[in-house]
């Protein structure tokens, strides 16, 4: 035993241990365990986490070479894969340059050919934020979190949300459905103009929102995926851990602790989250509903990027936003149709989510 700055320490040596007696007399989870040599396989032996491991690891070096060559035998690919990352790290840390790199050459041609290694980027309140590679197929949300060494104190679990890579076949989907969204604006502002007295101006209206908005929109590169991080943590391999695919991007965000009321309300509002307050006293906050407010379809988007209809049982969270829809005026004044061209890029914003809800 050994004391460091009034903290207690256990080194585990590489002389064997009779028993484990002194385990039971000296409680490990007490201690800061640090390891030397075989005294890491004595640690094993009894279920200790060591802390930290010093010495020229020759012993885990011929652990790892006899797995390989079981590992290239029986044509485990994935466990070779991951063995040869192992002692890419062993390598490195021991000052075996040349051997380091052969070996990660080695893994990478491997995962060229199999796909075992996939690259994801984790930001936002964790420890090691940035891109990982994890050395297996379906890899999960807990997996690259525990790669990133967890979350900060200013993390809000909850709140964390994935962003993906569209693929060809969700771009193509999105543009379907932008397609859709302007022929069915187009309609409606066809049927506008012929219940109206400035059909003309309307018709006018209707091609500059098309060429001005609708036309400049871009099918997105990413897509935001509804995830609940805290339960895919508390049921790692579960369905809530969903399992990623490359270019996955993980963004675990700061405690934010208001609620926003946007749409169609009396004033626009941020106000601070209440545990328990009812959407409606939220609604109250941006002075309630406006005249035009299509009440039935109040929908609530989180954080996290799932979005709930209000009335359903959905309650707000920290962070999320309370989105009121407007009714479609069946007569317009020039003003208020002039006014539709800057409201369809926010409709044309909203197709990815269709897109991905169409699935």
């Amino acid at each position: 035993m050994a004391v460091i700055k009034d903290k207690k320490c256990m080194i585990i040596g590489a002389a064997p241990l009779a028993s484990g007696a002194v385990f039971e007399e000296f409680d490990p989870k007490e201690h800061y365990v640090i390891c030397a040599d075989a005294g890491y396989d004595t640690a094993v032996q009894y279920g200790v986490r060591p802390d930290l491991v010093i010495g020229d690891f020759d012993s885990a070096e011929m652990v790892l070479e006899e797995l390989n060559d079981n590992a290239r035998s029986l044509r485990l690919m994935s466990d070779l894969n991951r063995n040869l990352l192992l002692l890419n790290q062993l390598y490195w840390q021991a000052g075996r340059k040349n051997d380091a790199q052969r070996v990660l050459l080695e893994a990478l041609q491997l995962a060229n050919r199999t796909g075992f290694i996939s690259h994801f980027v984790i930001e936002g309140e964790v420890m090691f934020g940035g891109t990982y590679t994890l050395d297996r197929r379906n890899a999960r949300l807990s997996d690259l979190f525990k790669k990133a060494g967890g979350s900060t104190d200013q993390a809000y679990i909850k709140g964390a949300r994935l962003m993906r890579k569209a693929n060809e076949a969700e771009k193509t989907r999105m543009e379907a459905v932008l397609k859709m969204q302007r022929e069915q604006q187009q309609k409606n502002l066809l049927q506008l103009a012929a219940s109206s007295n400035n059909a003309s101006a309307i018709t006018q209206t209707a091609k500059d929102a098309q060429n001005a908005d609708l036309l400049k929109f871009s099918v997105p590169e990413e897509y935001p995926v509804g995830i609940d991080l805290a339960e895919a943590l508390k049921h790692p391999g579960s369905d809530a851990d969903m399992i990623l695919r490359e270019g996955d991007r993980l963004i675990v965000p700061q405690y934010n602790g208001t609620v926003k009321i946007n749409g169609s309300v009396m004033y626009a509002n941020t106000v601070a989250y209440e545990k328990g307050k009812s959407i409606a006293s939220y609604i109250d906050e941006a002075g309630g509903f406006a005249s035009d407010a299509n009440k039935s379809k109040a929908y609530i988007i989180y954080m996290n990027g799932k979005v709930a209809k209000v009335g359903h049982g959905a309650k707000a969270q920290p962070g999320c936003e309370i989105v009121v829809p407007s009714k479609m005026k069946r007569k317009m004044t020039v003003a208020e149709t002039m006014s539709m061209g800057s409201s369809l890029s926010s409709i044309a914003a909203m197709i990815a989510t269709i897109a991905n809800l169409s699935k």
